[in-house]
């Protein structure tokens, strides 16, 4: 698993949409899309749904969603830790 795509996927649901999460990643909403994409490719399941002019988690994206929670977490755990040593 690529763990960019996996980081666009996170920010973007955090950020509440690809429009801010390009915003705050400093990238543009097509890269972050086709990240999205590749990931979803790779998982073999849609993450998000367009409801409107919004987008909303799947049932699977909520399950991804808390994956990525624990895996970033892990990863600023590891920074600490690493920086203590």
């Amino acid at each position: 698993m690529n763990f960019k795509h996996l980081y666009y996927f996170w920010a973007t649901a955090k950020a509440g949409g690809i429009m801010r999460a390009g915003e705050q990643l400093h990238t543009t909403p097509q890269r972050l899309a086709t990240q999205i994409k590749l990931l979803e490719d790779r998982l073999g399941c849609a993450l998000f749904k367009k409801a409107g002019r919004r987008l909303e988690l799947t049932d699977d994206g909520r399950v991804a969603l808390g994956y990525a929670e624990q895996i970033f977490a892990l990863s600023a755990e590891l920074a600490a830790a690493i920086g203590k040593a």
